[in-house]
């Protein structure tokens, strides 16, 4: 009931709000400024509505009295706008419509495509990352106008994509090299290692081609590390472990050497390490005459001198300066 009373009180004021014409508007290549003609009633508020041409007009603008500012605007796009009146919650029809053209040519869409690795050795995987502005569809190697994906080539392939926006199409390309398989294989000598406590040893990175070849090296654990992470061949490489935090027990880790022209690569080197629990408590080896030794550390039961007792079978003999406990029994 209450909207339709302000529906017919707006119908009853609306010639004295009624649009003198079309908004007006002042068009840059960055905004449009919006202003209308209306009688000023109390209670009347406005609403900028912006759409395409011919509508429908979806977007609405901020509004300051009979003005309204639109910055959201792209060169070379076309916009129309209208202007509604509303008194209590109840919207007037649409103003005459005004349409403005930004200046400027559509923005080209941008297509950028690479490839990770770009070089493989045959059965090696790549993958390719497409990055795009203004494009509002992507067909090629992507389905998807930004993303990536994992590519296998058998031969040296060149992927292509195609990004088309409001201002036209460009088309970005990507190329992956594959390499034949090479004839040469890397290894190391010690093949595996085992550590017993914290330290480090000492392994040679070789391979069987006439010259070095470059390297990465990795470890899959945190107590497992390497003095470098990348070399080449015919180098050594110190491996270290750390027991840490680590309790007692057996560890395995391993060190991987990549090396992307060997036919054997990745290269594993297992590593063992075994940690040790704490030693066991220093024994107490006790000879000569039980009384005098009773006597000789002044031992007391209640008070009593401890060698005159004759009911007191075992106790402890605490030796306070090197931390030894042991159970004395009388023989």
């Amino acid at each position: 009931m209450k909207k339709i009373l302000a529906a017919l009180l707006f119908m009853s004021i609306f010639p004295a709000i009624a649009f003198a014409d079309s908004p007006r508007l002042q068009v840059t290549a960055h905004s449009v400024s919006i202003s209308w003609t209306a009688s000023i009633t109390p209670g009347v508020s406005y609403l900028a509505l912006r759409g395409p041409c011919g509508g429908p007009w979806t977007v609405s603008m901020p509004v300051s009295g009979l003005t309204a500012s639109d910055t959201n605007v792209l060169p070379g796009l076309t916009y129309g706008y209208v202007i509604q009146a509303v008194l209590s919650g109840v919207n007037s029809d649409n103003s005459a419509e005004s349409c403005a053209t930004i200046p400027g040519a559509l923005p080209l869409p941008t297509a950028t495509l690479t490839a990770s690795p770009a070089s493989i050795i045959k059965g090696q995987s790549s993958t390719i990352t497409l990055a795009t502005t203004n494009a509002t569809t992507c067909t090629g190697a992507l389905p998807t106008c930004s993303g990536n994906g994992t590519v296998t080539p058998s031969v040296t392939t060149t992927y292509n994509e195609t990004a088309t926006g409001a201002g036209g199409s460009v088309t970005a390309s990507a190329t992956v090299t594959v390499n034949p398989a090479s004839n040469f294989t890397e290894y190391v000598t010690p093949t595996s290692l085992n550590f017993s406590a914290s330290g480090s040893q000492t392994i040679v990175v070789n391979d069987t081609s006439p010259s070095s070849q470059p390297f990465t090296i990795a470890s899959d654990s945190p107590w497992l590390t390497t003095n470098i992470v990348s070399g080449k061949t015919r180098q050594n490489v110190i491996v270290s472990v750390n027991t840490g935090s680590l309790a007692a027990g057996t560890y395995h880790g391993t060190i991987s050497l990549l090396m992307p022209q060997s036919s054997n690569s990745p290269l594993l080197v297992p590593v063992t390490f075994v940690v040790s629990g704490p030693p066991p408590p220093p024994v107490l080896s006790i000879t000569g005459s039980w009384n005098k030794l009773l006597q000789h550390i002044g031992a007391t039961v209640n008070g009593t001198p401890a060698h005159t007792s004759v009911i007191i079978t075992a106790f402890i003999v605490v030796d306070p300066k090197n931390c030894v406990s042991v159970t004395v029994a009388r023989p």
